[in-house]
């Protein structure tokens, strides 16, 4: 959550992480729009292509196009703005073995190169790995998911410092996987483990600390009629911090624990989601520094206005350890509204919004005797884009993107050698080809 940087990227969803504007020069995006147009004429030989089935093993090449024009690369604060124009092109492979809908493996590997017309000694590459499945041998289901991803570009929000630490993309080395086991007891009752890690690493040149969470959960549900279930579940977990060789204070690690109780299902014939409440306790490894408690909260609820329309709805109240003060706690509040409209009535255009707000609570950790280290941070983004799909394999868009960054710290005097806000502004256009 506090590492994230608002990307679109014009697949399933709206908002993605990772990555930075990117966009190649407007006649040769031009040049690609007329040339995608032109395949749809050539749907057949063009699929088999895309998905190509091989001894059961399905084949699926992917290329997304990302051209953006941003007026503050660096997120950098007001009158110290660069903008510039910039093209990400990702090409990517996706195996699957079985069917989605039932027990498959899927492995998936992507590749970005982002250049940049009037800097580009800012160009930069990442590379993401993915792997996920899903096995249900009887009463006794497995979920997988991992991710491996070497990723860089310019950083903003809570995890930059006044502009010094964007002078160049920064690299990092983050992975994060999901392991979950599910048994239905009865017809009606299900027990589960659940069992989480994520980490980054920065490169050197970034004086943030580097951090690991690793996070188990057992808890179980029930059937309360044929479309809602409610469940209860209790967690325990670590997070792990540390200077990296940084010029830095050491970090200090902690302990999470607590519980949640939620319900999710189909609600009414237009609206489903989940939504969980329940208590977090972080616990630092370091004497005399206190507990941080308090209350949580993970909802995602969809609403079907119409069968043109649709809203999707998430807010997730959580806390973690923060990458710029050793043993500090932050508690965020994320909230995202999206939704899409169908335009006219051939399904190919419609409209994509999205508003995403988030606040982040840094506790003090200093003694009385020294300046405050608390600190709110918010951060506001906002996206709209109109978008065409002609074809499963083919769609694009064009869109702006907005970004408000503020930081209020306790203490002023702190707040002029530190983190200070900005706002972003984004022109895009996006291509992608492939299932």
């Amino acid at each position: 959550m506090l590492l994230s940087r608002h990307r679109w990227i014009g697949g399933p969803t709206l908002w993605g992480s990772g990555g930075g504007p990117g966009a190649p020069a407007p006649g040769l995006m031009a040049a690609i729009l007329i040339g995608a147009g032109s395949l749809t004429n050539q749907a057949a030989g063009i699929e088999d292509f895309l998905s190509h089935d091989f001894h059961g093993f399905l084949f699926q090449p992917q290329l997304n196009v990302l051209g953006t024009y941003t007026d503050n690369l660096t997120y950098a604060p007001a009158g110290r703005e660069v903008g510039d124009l910039s093209g990400t092109f990702s090409p990517g492979l996706r195996i699957q073995k079985g069917d989605s809908a039932g027990n498959f493996a899927r492995l998936e590997v992507t590749r970005d190169e982002t250049v940049f017309l009037d800097t580009p000694f800012n160009n930069y590459g990442q590379t993401h790995l993915s792997a996920n499945g899903n096995f249900q041998p009887g009463r006794i289901r497995l979920e997988l998911k991992e991710n491996y991803e070497l990723l860089s570009g310019f950083l903003g929000g809570i995890i930059s410092t006044g502009g010094s630490l964007n002078a160049s993309p920064r690299d990092r080395t983050v992975s994060a996987g999901n392991v979950r086991t599910s048994y239905d007891w009865t017809a009606r009752s299900q027990i589960y483990w659940d069992f989480t890690h994520d980490s980054t690493e920065w490169a050197k040149s970034a004086f943030l600390y580097d951090f690991n969470n690793l996070r188990g959960a057992f808890g179980g549900s029930y059937a309360a009629t044929e479309r809602i279930r409610v469940f209860t579940e209790a967690f325990y977990g670590q997070s792990g911090v540390s200077a990296g060789g940084r010029p830095l204070p050491p970090g200090i690690s902690s302990s999470l624990f607590g519980g949640y109780t939620g319900v999710r299902g189909e609600f009414t014939a237009r609206f489903s989601g989940s939504a969980k409440l329940g208590l977090e306790n972080r616990n630092f490894f370091e004497a005399g520094r206190p507990a941080v408690l308090i209350p949580a909260f993970d909802t995602a609820l969809h609403y079907q206005l119409s069968d043109r329309t649709q809203f999707n709805l998430q807010y997730l109240r959580t806390s973690q350890p923060s990458i710029n003060f050793g043993g500090q706690n932050a508690t965020v509040d994320s909230v995202n509204l999206s939704g899409d409209h169908m335009l006219g009535v051939s399904g190919r255009w419609f409209l994509r919004a999205s508003v995403a707000y988030q606040m982040v609570d840094f506790n003090n950790t200093a003694p009385a005797s020294q300046p405050s280290t608390a600190r709110v941070d918010t951060i506001i983004s906002a996206q709209l884009a109109l978008m065409y799909q002609p074809r499963t394999w083919l769609r694009g868009g064009l869109g702006y993107g907005f970004d408000n960054y503020d930081v209020n710290f306790a203490n002023a005097s702190l707040a002029l050698r530190n983190l200070i806000g900005y706002q972003a502004n984004r022109i895009f256009l996006n291509v992608t080809v492939g299932f």
